[in-house]
């Protein structure tokens, strides 16, 4: 999951910039779970359900990971 235009992680609140810089570490092809990145991060199922979702609306991530 590769971030397409670095710029964009200025306008990111700090929960979404910790999962897009979190999924940066991961190579390619591999995509851990919502429960997975909210083990790692720290936070909640919902917080990284809805930056997640935020991420997807902002151009961040592709729109077809985490359906």
């Amino acid at each position: 999951i590769l971030v397409k235009n670095i710029r964009k992680l200025l306008s990111l609140s700090n929960t979404e910039s910790r999962i897009a810089l979190l999924l940066g570490t991961y190579y390619e092809g591999e995509y851990p779970s919502m429960n997975k990145i909210a083990e790692e991060t720290k936070m909640n199922f919902d917080t990284v359900k809805n930056a997640i979702k935020a991420l997807k609306k902002k151009g961040i991530i592709d729109k077809t990971f985490y359906n």
